[in-house]
C-alpha cells in the first residue's frame, strides 16, 4: 500500500510541486517546456502565492489559469 501512495505523491496539488511534474503537466496540455519553466519561475519568485498574497492551494488550477490568461 505504501508504494501506491508514493507513486501518486506529487501528482496531486501539493505546493510546491516538483519542477519535473510541472513540466509533465504542461507537456500533457500540449504546451512547450519553455512555458512550464516560465510558470515555475514566476511561482517560485512569488513563493507560490496569489497577487493578493494568499498561498496557492492547487498548483494545477494556477497552471490552468496561467495557460488561459490573455497574453
Amino acid at each position: 500500500m505504501k508504494n501506491i501512495i508514493q507513486k501518486h505523491q506529487g501528482f496531486g496539488c501539493r505546493i510546491p510541486p516538483k519542477k519535473e511534474l510541472v513540466l509533465v503537466y504542461f507537456l500533457q496540455k500540449g504546451v512547450p517546456q519553455l512555458n512550464a519553466s516560465q510558470f515555475w519561475n514566476f511561482m517560485e519568485r512569488n513563493e507560490w502565492k496569489t497577487k493578493s498574497g494568499t498561498p496557492i492551494r492547487d498548483w494545477k488550477k494556477a497552471a490552468f489559469d496561467w495557460l488561459c490568461a490573455p497574453k
